[in-house]
Parts: C-alpha cells; structure tokens; sequence
C-alpha cells in the first residue's frame, strides 16, 4: 500500500471514482485521511521532544522551537524523499496537508511539554488540542488529488 493518496481523475467525482477503483467513498476517505497524516514526522518530533525535556535550561527554549520547526520544515522534504514518479500526481497535494497537519497534530500531542506546553509558550490546552485535531481530519479527508 503506497503512502500517498490516489489522485482522482479531474472533472470525475470522488464517489465514481471510487466506484471506478471498486473501492467505497467512506473506505477512501479514512484512507486519505491516514495517508495525510505525517505519522514518521510526528514521531519523530515526540521522541526528539522527550529527549529535549533533559536539555539544560540555557539551552532548552531553543532547542523546542528549533525542533519544532525542523520537524514541520522536514514534513513535505519526506514526502518528496519517499515519493516514487507514480506517486507524483499526489504529491503537492500531500506535501500541503501534510505541511498543515504537522503542527496541529504537534499541539495535540504536546500534552504540554514541548513547544506549546509550559517549557517555551505555555498556550497548551488540551480540549483545543482534541477539538483541532478532530476538526482537521474530518476536513482533511475531503481533500484528494486529481489528475
């Protein structure tokens, strides 16, 4: 199974286009919703995250925002890394999202010590983070690449 979403042929709707691939509408819908997520990236920035919390407190402020932005940076330079020619229709579009995605999932999952949490900025909520991650993906399904 590739890591990319399948681009749509333009002008066809989503619905026949699935029916086309003999697949369901709801069944591509999750898909791209798991296909959007930077599940490698968000990881990463998680465990870079626990390691950070040990960082002397001179150094541990830049060190979040540095990593922060790094990871959000690196998001559509993994995408472009990973993808192959037949991936390319998909591409920007997974790039883009995915680009959006990475910090709304980072906030979610900060629980409040990294970036967000008391450590730099101290703006993190954990009901804004649920609320913002659920929002994001229902929408970010809705979205698919077409060729």
């Amino acid at each position: 199974m590739s890591r990319f979403v399948k681009p749509v042929p333009f002008g066809l709707p989503a619905r026949a286009a699935a029916a086309a691939s003999g697949s369901s509408p709801a069944k591509e819908y999750f898909e791209r919703i798991g296909k959007y997520v930077p599940g490698e990236i968000i990881a990463s920035y998680t465990a870079l995250n626990a390691l950070l919390v040990a960082f002397p407190e001179q150094i541990k402020y830049g060190a979040f925002i540095f990593c922060f932005i790094l990871c959000w940076v690196l998001t559509p330079v993994y995408f472009k890394l990973i993808s192959t020619p037949a991936d390319r229709p998909s591409l920007k579009m997974q790039q883009i999202i995915s680009l959006i995605a990475f910090p709304i999932w980072a906030y979610a999952i900060d629980g409040g010590k990294g970036i967000f949490g008391k450590e730099v900025f101290d703006i993190y909520y954990q009901a804004v983070g649920g609320a913002l991650l659920i929002v994001f993906t229902l929408i970010s399904g809705a979205f698919y690449p077409t060729v």
